[in-house]
């Protein structure tokens, strides 16, 4: 009797077991493949697109330098021998002459320029004339003298010395001369060389030593 109650209660534990198990839920298949979420159609959207850049401004033209020409024709460079500068002296008399001696290589000569610019447009046709007379070689008229006369905008005309005789140069001068540049001269209405400089000159030491001879 004993057996047959112990084999019922085995039988009865096995059926509650098959029961149990059979109840659980299927397991998903290995290998199967994961796929993310889609994001939601209705997420808040990103930021606004940028406004588009402002229109640039039209370009500035480029100023002119103070100095440059009113006309794109510059005067004329012409040679001078010493006959030459005797020729000039004489028909400016009656006028103070300015004479001023230089060269394109000689730095205080171009250091000048501008002050010789400012005289000359100050006083030229007012009782002075104005003679520039250059010391380079004209062979290098189109590689020195012309560019720098277009550099530097000069409006007086510029005469080139040509002669190698220097003392024939002095005494068209009318003075002894070192043979150093820049070097002005001052003249007076009958021709008579009153004023030397060696060295760079102003514009205000140019006036006051004319102004005693001026009409």
């Amino acid at each position: 009797m004993e057996r047959v109650l112990i084999g019922v209660i085995v039988v009865f534990a096995a059926l509650i077991t098959g029961a149990a198990f059979l109840a659980q839920p299927d397991a998903p298949e290995t290998g199967s493949k994961v796929t993310a979420v889609p994001p939601d159609s209705a997420s808040p959207p990103g930021p606004p697109p940028a406004a588009p850049p402002a229109p640039s401004p039209p370009p500035v033209a480029a100023e002119k330098p103070l100095n440059a020409a009113a006309s794109p024709e510059l005067p004329a460079i012409k040679t001078a021998d010493a006959d030459k500068i005797a020729a000039l002296l004489k028909a400016a008399e009656g006028t103070v002459v300015v004479l001023n001696m230089w060269a394109t290589w000689c730095p205080p000569c171009v250091a000048e320029m501008p002050e010789l610019i400012r005289f000359y447009t100050a006083w030229n046709g007012k009782g002075v004339t104005f003679i520039s007379l250059s010391a380079d070689e004209y062979k290098t008229l189109e590689s020195d003298i012309r560019p720098f006369q277009k550099l530097k905008s000069l409006p007086f005309p510029i005469h080139v010395l040509q002669d190698a005789n220097f003392e024939k140069v002095e005494k068209s001068l009318k003075t002894p001369m070192s043979g150093a540049i820049p070097t002005t001269l001052i003249y007076d209405l009958k021709g008579k060389m009153v004023k030397m400089r060696e060295g760079e000159v102003t514009q205000k030491e140019l006036e006051s030593w004319i102004a005693p001879y001026l009409k």
